[in-house]
């Protein structure tokens, strides 16, 4: 696994695995065992994608099921299960190399789409190693509101309302949140769902790996926005674009990320009294004792050396002798005085110099 670690450490490294991407999606054509011109390869793939999941649509309420399970357990218990997000995210994508890319078709014959297997299994074995060695962290936080977008997208794939083959249009039956055959079986209507979750828990994921995942999903999502041009397969173009749009997202989001400090520091400029930003987080413990109101006569004690900055005896230096917390007044005895005499000033007018422990300052 430190072999993994250390070739993403290389600048080339992702680029790389984009070029085997396109190059499996896009020029490694499929296999079928009658035959068929270059024009028809889109026919190919979809005669392949509309019969390989029918045998594992029984399946489908248990991926769906078994999502809202986890999401309602990362809401509960967050950092907790981060490895087993991304277990299970490994595992189905494993799982869908295995059952979405071959098949009997009944005018290409037995089909098989290589390169699309290659590049889920890559994907899968990419979230067992953060399952390994994780650096995903799973924990919803208060976002800005702008960061919620993909949810609906997300909600959109996990339903996939759309009729069966034979009619391919919308069917937005309520049942189908549970039992739609796109979401756990194939990579189109499964992967908007992860990115989503992956984009609220950002920059707190594994990104070599997120952004592998979001280049197949921009490559998938790119080939099926063809679908658009056909009547037929319309809604089913409509289907992809959570893939797409959300694929995209994830590489913009870095960026986004990166000018919003810089826009809300241009912004603290136009306030008063405000000189800039903190950067990163602050304990709420170190803000307490500015946060909760106190008396002055809470942070002086008898003994302590001060300096009168207020009426008639401003700029002396003192001893408080006795401490009035009620009327948060102080007695003193001022220090340059031949004689000691006491008087009484508000603790609103002194400023401590030295506590008691630390002995008196040398007087001049």
């Amino acid at each position: 696994m430190e072999k993994i670690d250390f070739f993403f450490e290389k600048k080339w490294a992702l680029t790389l695995i984009y070029i085997i991407f396109i190059i499996l999606n896009v020029i490694f054509p499929p296999i079928a065992s009658s035959g068929y011109a270059a024009q028809d390869t889109g026919r190919v793939i979809s005669s392949l994608l509309n019969t390989s999941i029918i045998p594992y649509v029984w399946l489908a309420p248990v991926f769906h099921i078994a999502t809202i399970v986890l999401v309602i357990c990362i809401w509960r218990l967050g950092a907790k299960i981060s490895r087993v997000l991304s277990l299970y995210i490994g595992i189905n994508y494993i799982f869908i190399g295995l059952i979405q890319n071959f098949g009997e078709t009944w005018e290409f014959g037995f089909v098989i789409l290589i390169g699309t297997m290659i590049t889920e299994f890559l994907i899968g074995f990419f979230w067992l190693w953060d399952a390994y060695d994780p650096k995903t962290e799973t924990k919803f936080e208060k976002l800005p509101l702008w960061r919620y977008w993909p949810i609906p997208l997300a909600i959109l794939a996990f339903w996939s309302p759309i009729n069966p083959p034979q009619n391919m249009g919308p069917h937005f039956d309520p049942l189908f949140l549970l039992t739609s055959a796109g979401y756990g079986l194939t990579f189109c209507m499964t992967t908007p769902m992860f990115l989503c979750l992956l984009t609220l828990f950002y920059p707190r994921v594994n990104k070599p790996v997120f952004k592998i995942t979001a280049c197949a999903g921009v490559i998938m999502g790119v080939l099926n926005m063809f679908s658009l041009l056909v009547p037929y397969t319309f809604w089913m173009g409509i289907l992809h674009i959570p893939l797409l749009s959300i694929s995209i997202y994830v590489f913009i989001l870095p960026k986004i990320m990166k000018i919003e400090p810089q826009i809300v520091n241009q912004e603290l400029v136009k306030i008063p009294h405000v000189r800039g930003r903190l950067i990163g987080q602050v304990n709420i413990g170190e803000l307490e004792e500015f946060l909760i109101a106190k008396k002055s006569t809470e942070r002086v004690e008898v003994g302590d050396i001060v300096e009168i900055i207020g009426g008639p005896f401003k700029g002396e230096k003192a001893k408080i002798t006795r401490v009035d917390t009620t009327k948060d007044e102080v007695i003193l005895e001022l220090s340059e005085s031949t004689r000691p005499i006491p008087i009484k000033v508000h603790a609103d007018y002194i400023k401590k110099i030295l506590s008691e422990e630390e002995g008196e300052p040398e007087m001049e």
